[in-house]
């Protein structure tokens, strides 16, 4: 029961989301999409998207998922691959099993997903990327990792990525449309 109550203490928990989009959505997609986990941060994106595109829309959502992966710094990141060893190892055949072969994680597995999510991949694109589905396949639902401030350029935010979203939000309405 204790590494139970130490799990809920340690793991992120995100309800509201929200989502900016240069064309008006009815419903969330079945491709992964971003969102951001403040208001403000939405409003950000909202204003750089306007100015870039003529339109926005930031629409509000229900994160209704209840694993969420975080690349937020390195102990995080060393646990993650901690995870994916122990899932590995359980997958290992009896031969591996006698002659000692372990899991491994190729290094830098966790950098390099963030480097190519900050390139601005499609969802499409996203879903076929092994680190996704490394964390589908471990029950991740959503991924939170750092990305560009669209305020101020030298800063960071917090990205929050859900993988499948019609699986793990609802009730998304919108939030500020462009007049």
């Amino acid at each position: 029961m204790k590494n139970f109550k130490q799990y809920l203490t340690e793991a992120p928990r995100i309800s509201k989301v929200f989502h900016n989009s240069p064309i008006p959505i009815s419903s969330v997609g079945k491709d992964p999409m971003w969102f951001t986990i403040r208001i403000k941060d939405g409003m950000g994106y909202y204003e750089a998207l306007k100015k870039e595109s003529g339109d926005a829309y930031l629409y509000e959502t229900r994160f209704t998922g209840d694993r969420i992966a975080s690349l937020l710094n390195k102990k995080e990141e060393k646990k993650l691959n901690q995870e994916m060893i122990k899932e590995m190892e359980k997958n290992l055949s009896p031969l591996e099993k006698k002659h000692g072969v372990k899991g491994e994680v190729v290094p830098n597995f966790w950098e390099k997903y963030v480097e190519k999510l900050v390139e601005n991949p499609t969802g499409r694109e996203v879903s076929k990327m092994d680190q996704t589905k490394e964390l589908s396949k471990l029950g991740y639902q959503a991924v939170l990792y750092w990305d560009y401030d669209p305020r101020d350029s030298n800063k960071d935010l917090e990205a929050f990525l859900i993988f499948n979203p019609p699986n793990s939000t609802s009730g998304l309405k919108e939030v500020k449309k462009r007049k």
